[in-house]
């Protein structure tokens, strides 16, 4: 019992210690899980993109639904930051001639 009051303070000092650590891991491993996440997320959007334009290219025209869809995709796209590649197709969808739906 002697030993507990003495070291008091050294005992809170390191079970807080150890608390800490335990907080620490539990967040790293939650910010790796939302990293994932959002890097998932901004390549599915990216390959839905590039999905789209293919379908579009083919085609030889565009929907204004379809235009609407891929712009709304590509805002999203955007919050994840943007490349080049993305930049360009979005830039050839903007020349696409829009028609109704046949």
């Amino acid at each position: 019992m002697d030993f507990v009051v003495k070291n008091f303070i050294e005992i809170l000092f390191s079970i807080g210690l150890m608390i800490i650590g335990l907080l620490f891991n539990k967040i790293k491993k939650y910010y790796i899980n939302v990293e994932s996440s959002v890097i998932g997320v901004k390549y599915l959007l990216k390959t839905k993109i590039i999905e789209e334009y293919d379908r579009i290219k083919e085609k030889g025209y565009i929907t204004l639904y379809q235009k609407e869809n891929i712009i709304s995709l590509y805002n999203e796209y955007k919050k994840f930051g943007e490349d080049n590649f993305i930049k360009e197709i979005m830039n050839e969808i903007e020349n696409i001639k829009v028609e109704s739906c046949r």
